[in-house]
């Protein structure tokens, strides 16, 4: 029976949603510092640490910083997503400036493996005796309810992304503006943020 289920759950994949990630460096200083700090030696009176840090800080741009900030998430929003049962594809759309802007699909969402990571092993146990019991008498509606649960993930995951980002990017040094945007909202967004910025 369990074969079955998964099986109905395959069958019908749930159409993507893709959705943007839009990340604003406001302000970057300390990753500098910290840069400078890990390879320059003290000197005396720590002169040439200050000197080598106010020479970073004139030098190193906001694109620079982005540019790094996009190679990163693009790695580790897919590693922490699979840990949930979450399959999800980053790609950098857009690098200028402090402005760095992700386009994430979400793929395949392990309904079970979420539910048990989210909720707890009781709803995963549910969910599985709801797929079996919709194979039982033949309901074909696994397509329905893994659409139902793909969009509540990536409405999930977009408001846990724009909320949590900010607080973990800060603690690594950087001061970082996050807003998540449907695809159908994003040129929209994207277009008032660049008269905003006076692009």
């Amino acid at each position: 029976m369990a074969a079955q289920v998964v099986a109905a759950a395959a069958a019908a994949p749930a159409t993507p949603r893709p959705f943007y990630l839009n990340c604003i460096v406001r302000d970057a200083t300390q990753v500098i510092e910290d840069a400078v700090d890990k390879k320059v030696g003290k000197g005396r009176f720590g002169l040439a640490r200050r000197a080598a840090k106010a020479v970073a800080k004139a030098a190193v741009k906001d694109n620079v910083v982005a540019t790094k900030l996009a190679a990163e998430l693009q790695k580790r929003v897919p590693a922490a997503c699979a840990e949930m049962g979450i399959e999800v594809a980053v790609e950098s759309r857009y690098l200028n400036g402090p402005l760095c802007v992700l386009r994430l699909t979400l793929g395949a969402v392990d309904a079970r493996a979420m539910l048990h990571s989210t909720k707890g092993k009781e709803w995963a146990d549910r969910y599985d005796e709801l797929m079996a019991c919709l194979v039982f008498f033949g309901i074909d509606a696994a397509g329905k309810i893994e659409e139902k649960i793909s969009a509540k993930v990536s409405t999930a995951l977009m408001e846990k992304l724009e909320a949590s980002l900010p607080a973990k990017l800060g603690s690594a040094g950087l001061v970082v503006d996050v807003a998540t945007r449907l695809e159908a909202e994003q040129s929209e967004w994207h277009y008032a943020l660049m008269q905003e910025m006076g692009n």
